[in-house]
């Protein structure tokens, strides 16, 4: 997702043909345990940038989120158990993003990683391990 996004990982992933998928391309948004995320934790889908964008093409969020990865090579894993929310899920087929829009919202990275690590804080494969 755009606070996390990794681009050296992608690009050498790609380079070495390694498919990359997003887990949680909407910043886990539904995700309410303690052990992954804080209340302190940005709600990606509410993110002014992402409404604007949202907002110029005439989609959801969550649909400029999901072509966001889609437009950077990256395969998608959105959850939902709303059959709405999964029918506009899979319509993000008839329009790309901008290469404009797309550097802004890469411009969001924080660096922030809301799911996984956060569980295994000293584990010796975590990437964030203190």
């Amino acid at each position: 997702h755009p606070y996390f996004v990794q681009q050296e990982l992608v690009d050498f992933c790609k380079d070495n043909g390694i498919v990359v998928t997003a887990h949680s391309p909407l910043g886990a948004p539904g995700l309410t345990s303690r052990a992954f995320k804080t209340d302190s934790d940005p709600v990606l889908m509410e993110n002014p940038t992402v409404a604007a964008i949202a907002k110029k093409y005439g989609r959801s969020a969550a649909q400029v989120l999901i072509r966001y990865h889609l437009d950077r090579g990256i395969s998608v894993i959105p959850k939902s158990v709303t059959p709405s929310r999964i029918k506009e899920n899979f319509e993000v087929l008839d329009f790309s993003l901008s290469q404009e829009d797309l550097e802004t919202l890469a411009g969001l990275d924080r660096k922030l990683r809301l799911v996984g690590a956060k569980l295994f804080p000293t584990h010796k494969y975590n990437p964030d391990r203190a």
